[in-house]
């Protein structure tokens, strides 16, 4: 159709031997005891990522112009970040290959719609009328975008390997009966909606409802379930900007064309609830832990969102070009 244009295409990258750091301590039985934490640089892991874009375009045509983009992908790679530290650990480091999923910011969907609308007020007027009362435009753009992936760990579950314990470890069985709801009020407290059965304080691991666990204090077994397995929270939100131009004379300083632009952006501008992403071992992703070393007990904040993104925001901006 007239002004319309319609894009798809392709789009993909791989990385190969790129590189993760290793705690040694972990890979080795007997250390040295008078050597603490080494730390070393590994280029054994690869990364791949694959999407089909879509485009659709309205040309700018009577004031109007609009853009819709949908993205469908998939990101995989076997850690996402460098670095020493908790938060870039690995929770099964001695076998690399165990760790390959999808990347930590993967999104299935993504979906972006905006469009930009000069209203018709005074808009062609070149006279005072129209440098004074035109130069108004609405801006909007809403975003969808699907929930990043996460995996469930239990935290002070830390067999031994080597001459240290490895923690976070992951579940080395998946039961099965989780839900799949990625809405917002899936994930709101007291009760995760994708996990609703909370597994008794005394309950041994191994009864769990959806996860069997390693036990305290014994040998790390192999995964049971993929890393980034599971997906958090989705987001979507509208942001909206109403903008004023005010032409200026012609001045021999600042030449034809000067004006000064006031603009109001609402952020999140109906204020929507945005759950903020399950963090590697955060609360969020603990299943359970032992209490004083021995008493299995239930994490409550399992499977649930502990914080929020931003509300609405508002942003006035003043400009002068010339």
């Amino acid at each position: 159709p007239k002004n319309w244009v319609m894009t798809l295409g392709y789009q993909g990258s791989a990385g190969h031997h790129l590189t993760r750091i290793k705690n040694l301590v972990y890979f080795y039985p007997n250390p040295n005891p008078n050597v603490g934490q080494v730390f070393t640089f590994t280029p054994d892991t690869n990364s791949d990522f694959n999407a089909l874009n879509a485009q659709l375009e309205h040309r700018f045509h009577r004031g109007i112009s609009a853009n819709v983009l949908y993205t469908w992908s998939k990101s995989i790679d076997q850690i996402s970040a460098e670095g020493p530290g908790f938060s870039t650990n690995q929770t099964y480091p001695i076998n690399d290959h165990t760790e390959r999923g999808p990347s930590d910011y993967d999104a299935t969907h993504n979906f972006r719609a905006y469009a930009v609308w000069d209203l018709p007020i005074f808009r062609s007027r070149k006279d005072f009328l129209g440098r004074v009362i035109g130069g108004w435009q609405l801006n909007g753009i809403y975003q969808f975008h699907s929930g990043f992936p996460w995996t469930p760990v239990a935290n002070n579950v830390c067999p031994v390997v080597g001459a240290t314990n490895l923690c976070p470890l992951r579940p080395i069985a998946y039961n099965g009966a989780a839900g799949n709801n990625h809405q917002t009020s899936a994930f709101l407290p007291p009760v995760a909606g994708n996990f609703p059965l909370a597994a008794p304080a005394a309950a041994a691991f191994q009864q769990n409802p959806y996860f069997t666990l390693q036990t305290s204090g014994s040998t790390a077994d192999f995964p049971g379930i993929g890393r980034n397995t599971f997906r958090g929270p989705r987001y979507q939100d509208i942001d909206l900007t109403v903008a004023k131009e005010f032409g200026l004379p012609s001045m021999k300083f600042v030449g034809e064309g000067a004006k000064i632009q006031l603009r109001m952006t609402a952020y999140n501008t109906f204020n929507k609830l945005n759950l903020a992403p399950f963090t590697f071992g955060s609360q969020s992703t603990v299943v359970s832990y032992f209490n004083n070393g021995s008493v299995p007990v239930a994490n409550s904040s399992f499977g649930t969102a502990t914080s929020g993104l931003a509300g609405r925001v508002l942003e006035l901006q003043a400009r002068f070009s010339f």
